[in-house]
C-alpha cells in the first residue's frame, strides 16, 4: 500500500504502469482537518475533511488539485521511472484512456473531475509561459467554472460504461502566462467508467490555435504528462468535505515510426 496523509508526491505501480500521485494542496496556506490519498494495488482513493482553509494566492482562485499523473509534470519537475512521455504531439498516434471513477463531495463545494496535459515547446521544462499550452477535460463539475472564456463547442465522442456517447463539449481558453484551454462535458458524469481518446482532444486544440499568434508549431510541442484528479476551492471555500475512487485504469499509447 502507498499512502499520503499531508501535501506530497509519491510514485506507485498499477497494472505495471509507473504512476506517481500527489497530494496536492498547492494554493493552500493553511488548514486543518485530514487529507489521505492511499492506493491499495486495485484502486486509488482520496478523502479530505477540512477547515479554516486559506489562499495562498486568492486571485489564483483554485485551492488544490488532489491527483495522478503518468508522465513528467513540469511543475513538479517529476516523473516516476519508466514513464514513455514526453513525446512530441506529432508522434503520438493515439493515448486512451479508460478509467473508472466516483466523486463524492459536499453540495456547496466548488469542484470538478478533471484530467489534463501540459504541452511545452521543450522536453522537460520546469513551468510554463508563452509559446506553452495547458489542456484540460473536464467530465464533471459542480460550482465551478473554467478560467477565460468560452470560445465554442465541439463534438468528441467517448465511451461511458460501454456505451458510444457523442459528447458536447464546450471549449473555454484563457491567455495567461500560458495558454489554457479547458473541454467541459455539458452532460457531466459523476461516476463511471470512461474510455475515450485523448488525441481527438488534441486534434481540436491544435486547429482551433492555428490562428494563435502565442503557440507556434503546435504539432512541435512536447506532450509531457496526464494527470487525473480534482481541482477544488474558491477564495472564498473555508471548508471542503470530499472524495473520489479510482478504479480499472489503464492507458493504451500508439506511437509514430
Amino acid at each position: 500500500m502507498v499512502e499520503l496523509t499531508a501535501p506530497g508526491t509519491a510514485d506507485f505501480r498499477w497494472n505495471d504502469m509507473p504512476l506517481s500521485m500527489e497530494l496536492n494542496l498547492w494554493n493552500v496556506e493553511r488548514y486543518t482537518g485530514t487529507v489521505v490519498m492511499r492506493f491499495d494495488g486495485e484502486r486509488l482513493t482520496f478523502n479530505g475533511d477540512v477547515e479554516d482553509l486559506s489562499a495562498r494566492e486568492p486571485e489564483r482562485y483554485i485551492l488544490g488539485y488532489p491527483e495522478f499523473y503518468y508522465g513528467y509534470k513540469p511543475w513538479e519537475r517529476h516523473a516516476a521511472e519508466g514513464t514513455k512521455l514526453p513525446l512530441v504531439v506529432s508522434s503520438v498516434e493515439s493515448f486512451t484512456v479508460e478509467l473508472s471513477f466516483e466523486i463524492d463531495h459536499m453540495p456547496s463545494l466548488p469542484l470538478n473531475f478533471a484530467m489534463e496535459t501540459w504541452l511545452t515547446r521543450e522536453k522537460y521544462q520546469v513551468e510554463a509561459s508563452i509559446g506553452d499550452v495547458e489542456i484540460m477535460v473536464w467530465f464533471y463539475f459542480n460550482e465551478l467554472t473554467p478560467g477565460g472564456k468560452k470560445v465554442g463547442e465541439y463534438t468528441v465522442s467517448f465511451e461511458l460504461n460501454g456505451e458510444h456517447k457523442r459528447g458536447i463539449w464546450e471549449l473555454w481558453h484563457a491567455e495567461w502566462n500560458w495558454d489554457y484551454l479547458a473541454f467541459r462535458l455539458k452532460n457531466p458524469v459523476r461516476k463511471g467508467r470512461v474510455r475515450f481518446n485523448v488525441k481527438d482532444f488534441l486534434d481540436v486544440a491544435g486547429e482551433y490555435l492555428s490562428r494563435s499568434t502565442r503557440v507556434k508549431d503546435f504539432d512541435d510541442l512536447y506532450f509531457t504528462v496526464w494527470e487525473i484528479g480534482t481541482e477544488f476551492g474558491s477564495p472564498e471555500t473555508k471548508s471542503a468535505r470530499f472524495g473520489w475512487t479510482f478504479n480499472n485504469f489503464s492507458i493504451d499509447m500508439e506511437v509514430k515510426g
